[in-house]
């Protein structure tokens, strides 16, 4: 089952079977310097500041009538002492008692999954490190337990495709406005105060590309102007289709790529407002082929 009919704008999507978080606020928008202080690797753990560890893991849900399983990346918390005190019962041999931990970020779709308990199963050899939920009557650990339907999975697209509800009456700003009105938000709420941001390029709702601040990462050589960047998730076929239209692009060579769990991204730095919002026109139209009239922006701190 790779698409859906679409219940709230009649188009066919395509089904993910997988979410990925951002990184909790312990970690994002940290410099290479901060992180070097901060942030201590443990076997598959981060020590942060000496005080608690982060685990990033999976929660599979199956989607029964397709024999399928759907997977929520997530990080976990877990205290320095409920795992020294389980690490000291496993070097005796006694695995009964379990490690727990506390989700660290939001879950799309299940609503107060922040702070949920989840028991967390380590793999023998390789494979990612699996969490169950244990909040008792908590739709999430219903699910895990009892697995979802396929019209439940088709709710779930349509939420991720369309987080707010269109609105078909809504008078709507030109491409070009937009993006101006966009790029001086930017300048004067964020740059001008020294603080980083993140413009969602979106269509309906889900998002096409974003452009960043270019102060967000060590990186950059200069404090000035945008980054546009473009994440492509190449475990579905659509992002595989954008990457393959983006490579036979003019700009193309333009870009650098980075990979992030497996995920090519690219990224250009442009300090001249024409040529940024010129260019971004052109990737909405040549390589997510979409009108760029139908098109919105919204920016935030990351």
């Amino acid at each position: 089952m790779k698409n859906y009919q679409c219940e709230i704008c009649g188009k066919k999507h395509e089904i993910y079977y997988g979410i990925r978080p951002p990184e909790p606020d312990y970690l994002h928008g940290l410099s290479k310097e901060e992180r070097n202080k901060r942030v201590e690797q443990v076997d598959k753990m981060l020590l942060i500041d000496k005080s608690f560890l982060l685990i990033k893991g999976i929660i599979y849900i199956e989607i029964k009538d397709i024999s399928k399983w759907f997977s929520f990346e997530v990080w976990v918390r877990i205290e320095v002492k409920d795992f020294q005190d389980r690490l000291e019962e496993w070097k005796r041999k006694d695995f009964d008692k379990l490690l727990y931990g506390k989700l660290e970020n939001d879950v799309f779709f299940y609503e107060s999954a922040k702070g949920a308990k989840v028991n967390i199963i380590f793999p023998t050899e390789g494979d990612k490190v699996v969490f169950e939920v244990l909040e008792k009557n908590h739709p999430m650990t219903i699910d895990q337990k009892s697995g979802i339907s396929k019209e439940k999975l088709i709710i779930l697209m349509q939420k991720m495709h369309h987080p707010k509800p269109i609105d078909t009456n809504e008078k709507k700003e030109s491409f070009q406005v937009g993006f101006e009105k966009i790029i001086q938000k930017a300048k004067t709420e964020y740059l001008v105060l020294q603080k980083v941001f993140i413009i969602n390029v979106s269509k309906d709702g889900g998002v096409l590309f974003q452009i960043l601040s270019s102060n967000i990462s060590d990186e950059t050589k200069t404090e000035k102007g945008f980054i546009i960047y473009l994440p492509f998730d190449i475990s579905g076929e659509e992002a595989e289709n954008e990457l393959e239209r983006f490579k036979k692009t003019t700009y193309f060579e333009a870009f650098e790529l980075d990979v992030f769990d497996g995920m090519p991204t690219y990224h250009l730095t442009l300090e001249n407002e024409k040529k940024l919002i010129k260019l971004s026109a052109k990737i909405i139209k040549e390589v997510y082929q979409v009108d760029v009239e139908k098109v919105k922006f919204d920016i935030m701190e990351p």
